[in-house]
């Protein structure tokens, strides 16, 4: 026998490279009434390297049947259980033949399994909806990025591309979806074949106890893709279908939204999209979509929303949402890079800068799936689209997605399908963007004849110190000059890709450093030219966009909590900014605003002053919009009024509570609210009121009508004003919440000022309960982070800190560090910032 090849050795990592999947027939019989599955999986496979040994990833499945067959092999070769290596650890299981498997040869891999359908959220699981006052299940995956190996056998790494045959059985009366169009659907019968026959054994004897008619439903096979694109489902769907036709080749394509019974009359807006997104999609990207239909569409590209929804403001909209997200995650000391070497399948788009040992490595799994790994992602390619130009950007990305489709890439193929529609050395300028931790800030200095500019690392807890302040970035500058004559023009090339540089400009004259808000960075001027941008900035006619007024509060914030710029001026620049009619300003002004006034949440002397600031505010908003939407009203004014009415009412304005106290009374007698005004109206019921109000809550999250409507009962139950409610809620109610809906009970205490650091120590009480629940998915470090986002006084890091020593804390200690670090940096703004402003603010209340 030959010895196995020193290239087929199991990495530490990754899967032996020996075989190669090439073509996948899946099989998946889903009971909804045991909440169970049954399955079978034939791998077919290229041997590359002459191997005894097959290793596959697995993980929470009973194997139940194994066998190997090859033309170069005498007979098949099957397995009994105990024969099979499974570790748990790395989701591997492994067998070893009794004689070679030549390289060259092909292979196929047969395992039977079963296993059970959750709530968890991975692999393949069960939610639940009720009809008829009646639970019932419906099933479908998540995969993304390593969680097939959860719902059958598999080479779970996304580079290892194949294609699928899915199959898949269940009741008559359930549907079956998949990734490709169904080609059959049968009658199951006993004497229907099986690839594994203890799947046809196992089938036989549940059909029959059973008792109903089942079927069994044939889907086309896909084209090569990741097991994480792989998609099924099965339940009592119904769906509402469209169809388009294609601007490249003419065809036609169904386009459906499959939901449940009780939610099938909200998808029409959904559908609408779709119908309107994708031929966009071809167009814009020269590629005709490849499948025969689309059953769903992810989607949120801004060429594309400002397209179909330019009403939107799509590219403010991008600023408040996504760079305002990846500004502050990244300005994070413990942050990570959006790319770094990722030898652990486990570890797929978990970004990190890693200096642990890499026995370590497999114990950060998923923790990348945060809001910086996408957000800054995408606000660094928005920076290099603009400064490349939308056309030739756009058309790179084209050749880049022709080039390689169906096919494996790395970051540098894109960089090179750009740098030839651009000219731009596209992987000089954006290295340090994508591979390095942190975002800078560029300080202007005013000098003779023009500025100085420096660049250093920005950090929200102060200047960085020398050895976190090593990275150089190529930064677009985006200079806005304004002429004599009063002309604004933007000069898009001028970059800093050194430390410090001069540049030449009439400073006499308006100026402005990233115009337009589209740098992923922060810009720090003196306080005059603050000033005097802020005034220009304010007027109906401006040289200045709405998003570079954004940035301006965005900048101020950050740079104030960092303490290079006072949080009064902070303030005052909000207060500036107080008869702005954009409400994508406002966005930026609240979340802002938000900020400070959740640092100071539990401060007794600044607190009741910045509620007196913020109604002053956001009052005038609601008087003149008032409390329900019009006929023909902008979303814009939809968004400020409902942004409004949420801010004046935590400020304690008492007209909008009475109101809102009424809208409740309301609700509870005829069970009829405004969609708009159904989450604010519960939670000021509830944080105004008791027992009554927190009981009514809990009823409805138990038995809600629509999934808005237990979100909304959440929230408000959170919001109540009572230690011993509070501890009810731990004590006994959150094991009766669902694991998806449970984050937004954490969402409502970590907002609720009074008792949030109450809640930190219920939850940790309890922990050992929340690790033994979610054991295995992202909702841990979810709760974590969520739990500690509002702390802001040392004594809390000290006590989180000596909490999680004593805790495994492996799976999250980027996640908890993130957010001790988090801690610490409120702490020291609010021991350097509460008497500047306090100060300010008992000013503002005399005047």
């Amino acid at each position: 026998m030959a010895s196995e090849s020193t290239t087929a050795v199991e990495d530490k990592h990754r899967l032996p490279t020996n075989a190669m999947p090439i073509h996948y027939d899946v099989t998946i019989a889903t009971d909804l009434q045991r909440l169970k599955y049954y399955g079978s999986t034939v791998v077919h496979l290229d041997i590359v390297e002459t191997s005894t040994k097959l290793v596959f990833n697995v993980s929470a499945l009973k194997l139940r049947e194994l066998s190997v067959t090859s033309s170069a092999l005498a007979e098949p070769q099957s397995f009994a259980l105990g024969d099979i290596q499974i570790d748990e650890t790395s989701q591997r299981a492994s067998v070893t033949l009794s004689s070679d498997l030549p390289a060259g040869s092909k292979a196929a891999l047969r395992v039977g399994f079963e296993g059970e359908l959750t709530s968890s959220m991975k692999g393949y699981y069960c939610s639940s909806w009720k009809h008829d006052g009646k639970t019932e299940h419906y099933s479908l995956t998540h995969f993304e990025p390593t969680s097939a190996r959860h719902a059958f056998p598999c080479w779970d790494e996304p580079a290892l591309k194949a294609s699928f045959s899915v199959t898949m059985i269940s009741k008559e009366g359930t549907v079956n979806l998949s990734n490709m169009p169904s080609i059959s659907e049968d009658v199951y019968t006993p004497n229907t074949l099986f690839d594994v026959p203890w799947l046809g054994e196992k089938l036989s004897s549940v059909v029959a106890e059973d008792g109903k008619q089942w079927k069994v439903v044939k889907f086309e096979k896909t084209p090569p893709m990741s097991t994480y694109i792989v998609a099924f489902a099965n339940g009592p769907f119904v769906y509402k279908e469209s169809s388009y036709k294609s601007p490249l080749s003419g065809k036609v394509r169904s386009l459906r939204v499959y939901a449940t019974s009780d939610l099938i009359d909200k998808v029409d807006f959904a559908l609408d999209v779709k119908l309107k997104v994708v031929p966009l999609y071809e167009e814009v990207f020269d590629i005709e979509y490849p499948l025969p239909k689309l059953d769903t569409l992810v989607m949120g590209e801004i060429v594309i929303l400002d397209k179909v929804f330019p009403e939107w403001k799509p590219h403010s909209g991008f600023i408040a949402g996504h760079l305002a997200r990846a500004l502050k995650l990244d300005a994070n000391s413990s942050s990570h890079s959006i790319e770094v070497d990722c030898p652990d399948a486990n570890m797929v788009n978990q970004v990190k800068y890693i200096t642990f040992v890499s026995e370590q490595l497999a114990d950060f799994t998923h923790q990348i799936f945060d809001g910086l790994s996408y957000s800054k992602a995408a606000s660094v390619l928005r920076m290099l689209y603009k400064y490349a130009g939308d056309e030739s950007f756009m058309r790179g990305v084209s050749t880049y997605l022709r080039d390689h489709l169906y096919a494996n890439t790395i970051t540098e193929d894109l960089w090179k399908g750009l740098k030839a529609s651009t000219g731009i050395d596209v992987s000089r300028m954006m290295d340090n963007w994508i591979k390095k931790v942190g975002f800078p800030v560029v300080t202007v200095t005013e000098i003779e004849g023009g500025i100085h500019v420096k660049q250093d690392r920005f950090l929200e807890s102060g200047p960085a110190e020398t050895q976190d302040n090593q990275t150089l970035w190529t930064i677009p500058l985006f200079v806005l000059t304004v002429s004599d004559d009063g002309q604004a023009t933007i000069d898009n090339r001028i970059v800093l890709d050194e430390r410090e540089q001069t540049i030449p400009l009439n400073t006499k004259n308006l100026f402005k450093l990233n115009a337009g808000t589209l740098g992923v960075y922060h810009v720090k001027y003196s306080g005059e030219r603050l000033s005097s941008i802020a005034q220009e900035a304010v007027k109906k006619v401006s040289v200045f966009s709405l998003e570079d007024r954004m940035g301006l509060v965005m900048d101020g914030a950050a740079l104030a909590k960092a303490g290079v710029m006072k949080t009064s001026d902070v303030l005052a620049l909000i207060d500036f900014f107080r008869h702005e009619t954009e409400n994508v300003v406002w966005k930026s002004i609240s979340d802002s605003l938000s900020q400070i006034v959740s640092v100071w949440g539990e401060h007794q002397r600044i607190q009741p002053l910045l509620k007196s600031f913020t109604r002053g505010l956001y009052v005038p908003h609601i008087q003149r919009l008032g409390y329900e939407p019009v006929e023909g009203e902008s979303i814009d004014d939809r968004e400020s009024r409902n942004r409004a009415i949420i801010h004046a009412a935590t400020a304690g304005d008492p007209t909008v509570i009475k109101e809102l106290k009424d809208r409740y009374a309301q609700f509870i007698a005829t069970g009829s609210i405004h969609p708009e005004l159904e989450r604010v109206s519960l939670k000021n019921a509830v944080k105004y009121g008791g027992r009554a109000e927190f009981d009514a809550m809990k009823a409805i999250a138990k038995e809600p009508k629509t999934p808005s409507l237990c979100t909304s009962a959440l929230l408000a139950m959170a919001a109540v004003q009572d230690e011993a409610l509070i501890s009810e809620i731990f004590d006994s109610f959150m094991e009766e919440v669902r694991d998806q809906n449970l984050v937004y009970l954490f969402f409502g205490l970590s907002n609720n000022y009074k008792y949030r650091s109450f809640a930190v120590k219920k939850f940790q009480e309890r922990y050992d309960w929340f690790e033994k629940r979610f054991a295995g998915n992202f909702t841990l470090q979810t709760l974590v982070r969520i739990s500690h986002s509002g702390l802001s006084s040392m004594e809390m890091h000290k006590q989180a800190e000596d909490f999680f020593k004593t805790k495994d804390t492996s799976k999250f200690n980027m996640t908890l560090n993130q957010a001790l670090d988090g801690i610490a940096a409120k702490a020291a703004w609010v021991e350097r910032s509460s008497d500047d402003i306090l100060e300010w603010l008992e000013k503002k209340e005399r005047q």
